[in-house]
């Protein structure tokens, strides 16, 4: 017997997975999930797009050690468009530099063809 598939085990999944890859420095996964018109507001400000985020991760230059997901919440869902917010605590090493960072994430998926892509997430530092 297998799950009921609703819009929030649909995106809180694809935001695991999201997670997962980054933490892992699993390029390959995580090209999969991102649009080709990705953009990523780090909580420092920083913005890259999607090639440049996965230069960072690829490069060594950005390594996730800790990173988990909590408190999802369903913000909006429909056929075309999901938008999750959630909780994100994160250790990782920066250009040499360890930082660790809790973070509200709201995340925008959209489906293409014939798979959702994250085309934005945005991380605001909790104080």
């Amino acid at each position: 017997m297998s799950a009921v598939e609703t819009p929030q085990t649909i995106f809180f999944e694809l935001e695991r997975r999201r997670l997962a890859a980054a933490r892992a420095g699993d390029i390959a996964a995580l090209a999969q999930l991102l649009h080709d018109d990705f953009m990523f507001i780090h909580s420092n400000g920083r913005i890259d797009g999607r090639d440049d985020y996965l230069q960072l991760l690829a490069s060594g230059n950005l390594t996730y050690r800790e990173m988990d997901g909590t408190d999802h919440h369903l913000v909006h869902a429909n056929a075309d468009m999901g938008i999750v917010r959630s909780r994100v605590s994160l250790i990782a090493d920066y250009r040499g530099t360890r930082i660790t960072v809790t973070a509200l994430v709201v995340a925008v998926w959209i489906f293409t063809v014939s798979q959702w892509r994250a085309v934005t997430t945005q991380s605001t530092t909790i104080p």
